[in-house]
């Protein structure tokens, strides 16, 4: 329905790509999101061409995989990569797209701020993780709130990921209105995102937490456009 929602506003099937990828975020977190990674297939009819998209991020630098266990690698503070969807997000906007970033997750802000009845599917996958999130108490505050996973059809909210959603947000529409191109408004959230605040409180979550990511690591970050 957000994808829907953003077709039936005038937008193109990027823009609603985008709005369902960012939505999934609030409604199924742990299958897509800004702190996740993946892969976009776009064709392009006008051209008859078709592209590919690369929007994951590398592991951090001073990772020496063989200084670590197998278990290591795959889960924990250790097994992060630098999220690279959000950078995919903004690339797709600014090849394909019609519409700034804030209108195309203007439903996503939305679920967060205000939101979503828990589906079966998501109250499973918080269960089967449970130990994961309570090593981390900021992540158990989220989805073990009460001590336990949500239940099917509780309404979860999702303020801190609103807020940085508005911060991305604020930094487009300030670029905007200082005379920046719409290119130059996602650029401008791009870069709050990898270069600024966020990216350093991203950082500083790992090396409070013995991970090992720097600032450097986001900083670096580039998706990758390819056929």
């Amino acid at each position: 329905m957000a994808g829907v929602r953003i077709l039936m506003e005038g937008g193109n099937a990027a823009d609603a790509a985008v709005a369902v990828l960012a939505t999934l975020n609030q409604v199924e977190p742990m299958m897509s999101g800004a702190g996740g990674n993946g892969f976009m297939t776009i064709y392009d009819k006008a051209s008859d061409q078709i592209y590919s998209l690369n929007a994951t991020g590398a592991a951090p630098k001073a990772l020496d995989a063989s200084q670590m266990t197998a278990a290591e690698l795959a889960r924990g503070i250790k097994a992060g990569a630098v999220p690279g969807l959000f950078g995919g997000w903004i690339a797709m906007l600014d090849r394909f797209g019609t519409m700034s970033l804030g209108q195309a997750i203007e439903p996503a802000v939305d679920y967060a701020e205000n939101g979503h009845p828990v589906l079966p599917f998501l109250s499973n996958a918080i269960g089967q993780s449970r130990e994961l999130f309570e090593a981390s108490p900021t992540t158990s505050a989220v989805f073990l709130a009460d001590g336990d996973p949500p239940v099917p059809g509780e309404r979860l909210k999702y303020p801190d990921l609103a807020r940085t959603f508005r911060k991305v947000l604020e930094a487009e529409a300030s670029a905007v209105a200082s005379g920046g191109s719409r290119s130059q408004g996602l650029q401008a959230a791009f870069d709050r995102f990898y270069k600024g605040d966020i990216a350093q409180a991203m950082a500083d979550f790992y090396q409070e937490n013995g991970g090992l990511f720097t600032l450097e690591d986001f900083t670096s970050h580039e998706v990758i456009w390819a056929d």
